[in-house]
């Protein structure tokens, strides 16, 4: 028996199918009268599930891999002696 916060497996594939159209929670509770909290949980749940979370996909990952390239491309400055001060 279905607890009364879970929802039914055909609408949580109907919550994922709409999200990765690219609506937002928002939207997709308006639109399925269900709780954005619902939405949220339910999006949360499925995500890696669904494929929709990835390495390769992440934008920090992405912003990794550019400042790596950068770092790697610069020569090495010469400084002088590092000198502490107290």
């Amino acid at each position: 028996m279905l607890q009364s916060k879970e929802i039914q497996e055909q609408m949580r594939y109907k919550v994922i199918e709409i999200y990765q159209s690219g609506k937002g929670y928002k939207a997709i509770s308006k639109a399925l009268g269900l709780q954005r909290t619902t939405v949220r949980t339910t999006i949360g749940e499925n995500m890696e599930q669904c494929g929709l979370v990835s390495p390769d996909l992440n934008p920090i990952e992405m912003l990794w891999h550019d400042l790596k390239k950068v770092l790697h491309a610069r020569k090495t400055l010469q400084c002088g002696p590092v000198t502490t001060i107290l």
